[in-house]
């Protein structure tokens, strides 16, 4: 079911943070308000590179945005998105942009952080950074760092235990997951259940 979002001023403001006064972008320019209508319901901030925003919805499903036009590029959806859309399990997560703009990194509610290509949305890996994903969601937003993916888990409001909240490191490269801090037992390295 599509419903309409609003990225409100999103789409120049991102392009324009260094603006030097309210409504009005760097070299004068007027900011814009901008409607695009998505398939889904973002509840996250959105990374922008190369001219494009890129947004993770609620359940996963993440949209390339043309920053000019508001045009939609390309929509990557998860596979089994069916199994959880329209349930408790989102994710809040933000999308991350490497350094050469080539690849986009995103979660979803089935627990897996997934490298994308930036230019078309096709899915290159996906890695699972937890084993309780009906549990633990990923809220925190993905950060880059150093080849490195860094992704955070923790549990869903009014959740019952168990669930292990952790830091999940992944090699941007091809996914392999190089280290794990779990928050309740951190004398244990890896992901438990």
């Amino acid at each position: 079911m599509t419903r309409l979002t609003r990225l409100a001023t999103a789409l120049a403001a991102l392009a324009a943070v260094s603006a030097p006064a309210c409504g009005q972008a760097a070299g004068g320019d007027s900011l814009a308000h901008r409607q695009v209508a998505i398939e889904g319901t973002v509840d996250a901030s959105a990374a922008y590179a190369g001219g494009t925003i890129f947004v993770t919805t609620t359940f996963g499903k993440t949209i390339a945005i043309d920053a000019a036009s508001g045009n939609i590029r390309w929509t990557y959806t998860p596979p089994n998105y069916s199994d959880w859309a329209g349930s408790y399990r989102i994710t809040n997560s933000t999308p991350v942009v490497d350094p050469s703009g080539r690849f986009v990194y995103a979660a979803a509610p089935d627990g897996q952080v997934r490298e994308l290509d930036a230019s078309s949305g096709r899915e290159l890996w996906s890695t699972a950074i937890t084993r309780l994903p009906a549990r633990e969601k990923i809220a925190s937003p993905l950060t880059y760092f150093h080849g490195r993916i860094i992704a955070v888990t923790g549990g869903y409001i009014g959740d019952a235990p168990p669930y292990q909240g952790h830091v999940a490191i992944l090699d941007a490269s091809n996914g392999h997951l190089i280290s794990v801090w779990n928050s309740l037992c951190s004398d244990r390295s890896g992901l438990i259940e």
